[in-house]
Parts: structure tokens; sequence; C-alpha cells
């Protein structure tokens, strides 16, 4: 967004930036920007309808807003003040110059490629703190209070949802031997399409889920399914029909040359301290795939529950064993009734 006056500064064509409009006043520039993602606003301080530093004010409340540099005609000292209060990227006064203007913007340049890269290293840092604390979750090596801290720690959905374990094996369907290459590579692609498959799901239907991978090794990868409960009325509808379909979307989508892929799913649980049950359901299904089928969905649909929760008894056998050596036949009685 840059101010007709000083579009002929700058040779456009010549550098990577791109006008993607021009206005006259605050008020239409903000219009605009509200609708149309841009990366650096040079505007005027003095505007008619909306001034520069209103329309900085209004960018900083978008959640991806753009740098702002402000310009002005004057070196007041209230104008700069409040430019670097409202967060403006730079701050430059009249007569601009070209080399000014392109610093200016090849410095807010820099510095958006630069916030980019910590936001892909932070994304990556956390994908791969997720896959380890599922790769533990899934291996049952957590405490139940392990397994919501550390969940909360990774923004993982813990208010009203289901979850699932869906399990995925490859198994190669020629003579020759997958590569540790080949094999890290066919779990990329795999692990794409999912990605893929869930965006275009979401995109399709009001269904709303996530799916998170652990870290993976060998033929064998686990996901996390999670969903909103108020997605699913009738859990055993969901589990037969949308599952099901889920499933059978992955098999197709994720086909690859000489390989095969069985899937599997547990049902729905309410809480992640049960989903290391559901992945060992998982994987003992799939442990059968020789004969109930490779390359199909094999439901795990064998009844599960968590096991209810009950008090150990510990039975005072060194007392009773005394109380019958001695034949005390009415103690004895009131031993075991007090067990």
């Amino acid at each position: 967004i840059i101010r007709s006056s000083f579009q002929t500064l700058l040779d456009w064509e010549k550098t990577s930036f791109r006008i993607a409009g021009i206005f006259d006043d605050g008020s239409c520039a903000w219009e605009y920007i509200k609708s149309h993602p841009v990366d650096i606003v040079i505007s005027d301080i003095n505007m008619p309808f909306l001034s520069g530093l209103e329309l900085l004010k209004r960018v900083n409340t978008l959640q991806t807003h753009p740098h702002v540099i402000l310009l002005t005609g004057y070196e007041y000292f209230e104008y700069a003040k409040k430019a670097i209060e409202y967060r403006a990227f730079d701050f430059l006064v009249k007569p601009i110059t070209s080399d000014s203007l392109l610093q200016s913007i090849l410095k807010a340049s820099l510095d958006i490629s630069e916030k980019e890269r910590q936001k892909e290293a932070v994304a990556r840092d956390l994908d791969a703190q997720r896959r380890n604390y599922l790769a533990d979750l899934f291996s049952g090596k957590l405490s139940a209070t392990e397994i919501s801290s550390r969940a909360e720690a990774l923004s993982l959905p813990l208010e009203n949802c289901l979850y699932a374990c869906l399990g995925l094996t490859m198994d190669s369907i020629s003579d020759a031997e997958l590569s540790s290459a080949q094999i890290r590579s066919l779990r990329s692609e795999i692990q794409e399409k999912i990605r893929l498959l869930q965006m275009t799901r979401e995109t399709s239907s009001s269904l709303s889920f996530r799916i998170y991978p652990e870290r993976i090794t060998g033929m064998r990868m686990h996901f996390l399914l999670i969903f909103r409960q108020e997605d699913v009325p009738d859990r055993d509808y969901f589990f037969t029909k949308t599952i099901r379909s889920l499933c059978t979307d992955i098999i197709r989508d994720c086909c690859v040359d000489s390989v095969s892929i069985s899937v599997s799913c547990s049902p729905l649980v309410e809480s992640l301290e049960d989903i290391q049950k559901a992945c060992a359901l998982v994987d003992s299904t799939l442990s059968e795939r020789h004969i109930l089928g490779i390359g199909k969905y094999l439901p795990a649909s064998t009844y599960y529950a968590p096991h209810p929760k009950t008090d150990k008894i510990t039975l005072p056998t060194d007392t009773i064993l005394h109380h019958i050596r001695q034949r005390m036949a009415d103690t004895v009685r009131e031993d075991i009734r007090s067990i």
C-alpha cells in the first residue's frame, strides 16, 4: 500500500515488491487491509478521514499485521513518539529520497523474513515435542499427572474432547527389501498426504478434528485423533461410519508403489489416560492383518472400556493364621467378616 506521490520514487519492477493498492485516505486503506493481507504499509501521518497514526493503531489489532512505515513533512517529536508508541516499524521525514525509501522497505522485508524463520523454528520444535510426547503416551510411559500437564504445555485440547488412536502399517509387496532411506521417505509422504486429507475433510464438512503423528520408527505409524464431543452425538455410528470412511480415504490417498497399507483405529475414549490401552488394541488388530487381510481397514472393534479403579485389599494373613492355629473359630469368623 503506497501513496501515489511515492509511486514513481522507485522502479518497482526491478525490486521484489509488488504494489497491492494505492489510496488517498486512511479510511479506504483500512477497508482494504482488513480483507487483503499485505506485508508493508507506507502511509502519511496527515491524511483525511483517518490519520496515519490511527491507521497504525487499527492495523496492530489484526492477527497478522503488516509492517507500517510512516511519513511526515514535519520533524515533530510528538509524531515520532506516537509512532514508536503504536509500534510503527519505521518513521521517515519528508522529503523522501528513493534511497531512504528503498532502505526502509528492505529493512522491513528482512525483518519479515526473520520473523517467519523464527515462527517456523518454533513450530518445528513444538511439532518435535508433540511427537515425543505421543510416543511416550502410546507406550504407557507417562503418569496421569504427566499426561495432562504435558498435553496442556503442548497446546493439545483437553476440554470436551474425544480421542482415538489410529495405527498404520506398511508392508512391502515386492521381493526387494526397503532401505531405511526409502522407509523414511514413505513415512514423510504418508504424513503429508494425511495432513492434506485432514484439511480437505474440514473444508468439505462441518467435522472439525486434529491428527497428530507420534515420533515414528520402522514400518508402523501411530496418530492421535482428537474430535469435539459436540460433533459426535452417536459414538457407535461415528465409529462404524465416519472413522471407517476416514481410514478408507487414508488407504486410498496414501497408496504408494511397492507398499501395501493397512489401517486400524480404536473406539473413541474420553481421556488421554486411556489412549495407551486404545493403542495396544490397535496394535493387536494390526498384528492380525495377515489373517484379516493386508491393505484394508481393520477396525479395532473389540469392546474397549477402561477398567474401573478398585481399592486394594490387604489381607491380615499372619493374624488369621495365628487364630487358626489356636483353634479360635469365632475369632477367625470375625477376621473373615472384617475383610
